[in-house]
């Protein structure tokens, strides 16, 4: 036998321990998924390619001991390897170590709901690695991983749902500092719903991401943050970004200073219904946006829109509904829209549902070149005075 099929042991219930012969190579999909009675199992050095789902459902495993795939050189793949194993608790050192080949360990702890612990060297020496995809999705009791965790990833590029839907409650700050070549990093930390704070340069060492869209989103215990980007002229979308962080009041003067490249920002804090305050200048270094559309949408604390949220902004077209829905803001500041220089700006709705507005001040869109109009102060019903040439 050279080979293990497909399903081979699918669901083989009574199961408890497997010593694969040394003669395999090749291991195919869901081999001993569902083997809830599965305890131990040893894996010759020499098999060459594993496939998905291998483990899956393997509700016995306790605990994946060091080396356990070390020998394990030519396989490029340990994809969901161990996803869905609710008995697993603890992922000690080394797991990978030596398995210089493997590139993908997307979804290889998902939906392991009860594993508390992991190794700081738990992925060392598996240098090759580019994929961390959904690697603890779901993992609703891991509260906190060590700094180190991924310093031996020079070439990981997604990081996509590392953590979404888990227990994290803190983040070190240097998660991410070696990773120099991550690309994205959208829902990374979505439906954290434990997560309360993240600490100043997060994502500093990380200048060719791409996507930080719904990195943050529905983390509903978030209420702080620190400057979390560095320098980066990458083309970054960050749609979504903070949506439904409902106990977040605040973010930093200058937290998009870094992000020069920039180009969306749609729905970024869409539903923080307890934000209170924006700073001046949030978008000001972000010269390359071309949208904010929905940017506030329902920030239903927010009181003000503060002074010159953009600075020689020439490509920024799309500002449909940025501030809809927001029924505590009561004032705008005259010079908030100042600086952007684009043309055939869309001001739909941008204001539509602001009940608690009382003044549109004087000269407030003056400067702005707008194509649409249509509802942009739209039920404002607590509007009593309109300024001289606000358009």
């Amino acid at each position: 036998v050279i080979m293990l099929g497909g399903n081979a042991f699918q669901n083989c219930t009574s199961l408890k321990s497997i010593d694969i012969p040394s003669n395999v190579k090749s291991i195919f999909t869901n081999v001993f998924s569902g083997c809830e009675s599965l305890e131990s199992v040893s894996i010759p050095d020499g098999i060459s390619a594993i496939k998905e789902g291998l483990f899956n459902g393997c509700t016995s495993l306790k605990s994946i001991p060091e080396g356990v795939l070390g020998g394990l050189s030519k396989v490029t793949s340990f994809s969901g390897l161990f996803a869905g194993c609710t008995g697993l608790e603890e992922i000690g050192a080394n797991i990978i170590s030596g398995c210089a080949a493997c590139k993908n360990i997307s979804s290889m702890f998902k939906d392991c709901d009860n594993l508390k612990t992991v190794s700081a060297e738990a992925f060392a020496g598996a240098p090759a690695i580019t994929s961390i995809g959904s690697l603890f999705e779901n993992c609703t009791l891991l509260e906190s991983v060590p700094e180190d965790i991924f310093a031996g990833m020079p070439n990981l590029a997604t990081a996509t749902s590392v953590f979404a839907a888990s227990g994290l409650k803190t983040v070190p700050a240097g998660l991410f500092s070696r990773n120099p070549s991550v690309t994205t990093f959208g829902k990374v930390f979505q439906n954290c719903a434990a997560l309360t704070t993240l600490p100043d340069g997060l994502f500093a060492g990380n200048p060719k991401v791409t996507t930080y869209s719904n990195a943050l989103e529905n983390c509903t215990a978030l209420e702080s943050v620190g400057l979390l980007f560095g320098k980066s002229t990458a083309s970054a979308k960050c749609d979504r970004l903070f949506a439904g962080a409902t106990a977040l009041k605040s973010v930093p003067a200058g937290i998009f200073d870094g992000l020069t490249g920039a180009t969306a920002f749609n729905n970024t804090f869409s539903e923080c219904s307890a934000l209170e305050t924006i700073p001046a200048g949030l978008f000001a270094k972000n010269v390359n946006a071309t949208t904010v559309a929905q940017c506030f949408l329902n920030c239903t604390r927010l009181t003000m829109v503060p002074s010159r949220l953009f600075e020689a902004n020439t490509k920024t077209k799309t500002l449909t509904e940025m501030f809809s829905g927001c029924s505590g803001i009561e004032s705008i500041a005259p010079d908030a829209f100042t600086g952007l220089n684009g043309t055939s700006l869309n001001f739909q709705k941008a204001f539509l549902n602001c009940t608690s507005l009382r003044e549109i001040p004087d000269g407030l869109l003056k400067t702005t070149q707008i194509s649409t109009y249509t509802s942009l102060f739209a039920d404002c019903t607590g509007l009593v005075r309109v300024g001289s040439e606000v358009f």
